[in-house]
């Protein structure tokens, strides 16, 4: 899902985003690390890819019941 919206980590170019799964009794929890040269441009691209993760991962009848687009314009 994530290389079908260009979302990766560039080994050369040191940039991009990487995923890891956070401790917890239940393992339920996902980190998301975006690495880029400027400031507004990794914020962009941290935003873009929350986008595209609720896109894939919400029905129409479940827009507005997750916490995604709440976080995607706090960064825009």
């Amino acid at each position: 899902m994530c290389r079908a919206h260009g979302v990766g980590f560039d080994i050369r170019d040191k940039q991009g985003t990487v995923f890891t799964l956070l401790e917890g009794d239940k393992h339920e929890n996902i980190g998301m690390v975006t690495i880029g040269d400027t400031l507004q441009g990794t914020l962009s691209n941290f935003a873009y890819n929350l986008n595209a993760i609720n896109q894939e991962i919400t029905t129409t009848s479940m827009r507005g019941r997750n916490n995604f687009m709440v976080n995607i314009h706090f960064f825009l």
